[in-house]
């Protein structure tokens, strides 16, 4: 699912990311929120993942929860759309 999201943004010219498996660290979706904010003007976050809680967070592939507070808490402008899947 994720390589067919990615293959779809960027087919319509947007620069897109496929962090499925290792790289879906909890470190590296904070930081990459961050760093996404900073570098683009506008922002689709697709999150796969085991859920957590009532459906705002998950589990990243070390097992540990990653909350949507946490994720709002490493942006400042909030120019991005947050989809969990």
């Amino acid at each position: 699912m994720a390589t067919y999201i990615e293959d779809a943004f960027d087919a319509e010219g947007y620069t897109a990311y496929d962090m499925a498996g290792d790289d879906t660290t909890k470190e590296n979706i904070l930081d990459n929120a961050e760093n996404d904010e900073d570098n683009y003007d506008h922002i689709a976050l697709f999150h796969f993942g085991h859920r957590c809680g009532e459906n705002n967070g998950y589990v990243d592939n070390d097992g540990y929860e990653i909350w949507s507070s946490e994720i709002d808490s490493a942006v400042d402008t909030h120019k991005y759309e947050l989809v969990f899947i």
